[in-house]
């Protein structure tokens, strides 16, 4: 992982297409507590670049696991469960 600082307004390339600048850093609850800091950031890439906030992936990540999980317990897997169950 690369880690940077970066002050408003400056930012940074990855390749030749996207960029990224620090719009705005400001404290949420006025405590001037490191913690509470948000940094505003634009991101400038071709339309075909999907860009993703990393919780909503890990949640669509998640649920299509949980789904597949729910699929399994379905149909004649879930009569084998059954019967496997019975046995013990």
């Amino acid at each position: 992982m690369l880690v940077i600082s970066r002050k408003i307004e400056e930012g940074l390339r990855i390749g030749d297409q996207i960029e990224i600048k620090i719009l705005d850093v400001f404290s949420t609850d006025n405590s001037g507590d490191k913690k509470s800091k948000v940094a505003s950031i634009g991101i400038e890439a071709p339309r075909d670049v999907q860009i993703l906030r990393k919780e909503l992936l890990d949640t669509r990540r998640e649920n299509q696991a949980a789904q597949l999980s729910a699929r399994d317990l379905t149909g004649a897997h879930l009569g084998d469960l059954l019967k496997r169950r019975r046995q013990l």
